[in-house]
């Protein structure tokens, strides 16, 4: 096994590759959430969106309703709780508020973005 998610439980001592959908996957970017630091995403090329709400322990596949499932970035929002955002391949910028279930088109179409980042203003 070359590829996929690395998670450490003792401060980077030890590595395991995550299980089950994140086993294979070619990932670009993990997010954590500032308000609940064992709600993640992760995204990547094809692997679309995929949450845990464990620190990483599982995974479940959040791409319905996305345009792609070619991603290069994800980013929990620091000044608005619950909203999850991500940068698709030439779709543009998507968020959610409800953990990946629905998504809302934040605009930008035709633009390849690779980054997001978010000042918290609290």
């Amino acid at each position: 096994q070359d590829r996929g998610v690395l998670l450490s439980q003792d401060n980077g001592n030890t590595w395991q590759f995550a299980k089950g959908s994140l086993a294979q996957a070619v990932i670009y970017a993990v997010g954590i959430d500032p308000h609940n630091p064992k709600n993640m995403s992760a995204v990547g090329w094809g692997a679309g969106v995929m949450v845990s709400i464990d620190g990483g322990a599982s995974w479940q596949d959040r791409s319905a309703g996305l345009p792609v499932r070619n991603c290069y970035e994800t980013a929990f929002d620091a000044n608005q709780a619950g909203r999850l955002w991500v940068a698709t391949f030439e779709e543009g910028v998507f968020y959610s508020d409800d953990f990946g279930r629905t998504w809302t088109d934040a605009g930008m179409h035709g633009a390849i973005v690779f980054d997001l980042v978010f000042l918290q203003t609290k």
